[in-house]
């Protein structure tokens, strides 16, 4: 990942931290996140941790077979 892409993550991961800490202080209320936003952040977290690698890896090694079959 390039440098920009850190960058990105870090601001994300900040926000969550933002909203995780003042989502039950609103109005003084206790009401909990809702569903769809618990799973929306669980399948970007999957892609970026699981999905992401494996096709990375899966790249290399396609460029190294190419290399292999050039010498």
């Amino acid at each position: 990942m390039g440098q920009h892409v850190w960058l990105l993550l870090a601001t994300v991961f900040t926000e969550l931290i933002v909203i995780v800490k003042w989502w039950n202080q609103q109005e003084g209320t206790t009401r909990q996140m809702p569903e769809y936003v618990k799973v929306g952040w669980a399948i970007g977290f999957t892609v970026l941790g699981v999905v992401y690698p494996i096709v990375q890896v899966r790249a290399f090694f396609h460029i190294l077979r190419v290399e292999r079959k050039r010498i």
